[in-house]
Parts: structure tokens; C-alpha cells; sequence
């Protein structure tokens, strides 16, 4: 069972069709996904952009964070 999600309007409607294509393609077998040592690996190349990593974890990311 895959939950894709639900639209909420109908401009909503073309990415929940785009998203249940992909889950089943995903579920036929049409691709594989990395390991999750290398899905990690690349988490952890991306930059920290908060101070401290409560924040990182329960702070949203806004434009300020982005502002280098």
C-alpha cells in the first residue's frame, strides 16, 4: 500500500497524477533506489544553514536562511 496523497483542487491534480505514476513505476520494479548508506552519505554533504542543530531539526527554513 502507497499513500500518494489528495487533491485539494484541481490545479492539484497533475502532480498527485505525476506522484502515483512514479510510486507505480517505483512498485513495478522500473527503478531502484540508492542504499540508504548512500542516500545518507549524500544527506550529509548538504549544508547546515541554521546555528545549532535544535534549530535545524524544528526551526522552518526561510528566506533569511538562505541569505549569504
Amino acid at each position: 500500500m502507497a499513500v500518494i496523497g489528495y487533491s485539494e483542487s484541481l490545479t492539484n491534480i497533475y502532480s498527485i497524477e505525476m506522484m502515483a505514476k512514479w510510486v507505480a513505476r517505483f512498485l513495478d520494479g522500473a527503478f531502484r533506489l540508492p542504499s540508504v548508506a548512500r542516500m545518507e552519505q549524500s544527506a550529509a554533504e548538504w549544508g547546515r544553514r541554521k546555528k545549532g542543530f535544535l534549530a535545524e531539526w524544528f526551526q522552518p527554513y526561510g528566506a533569511v536562511d538562505y541569505a549569504d
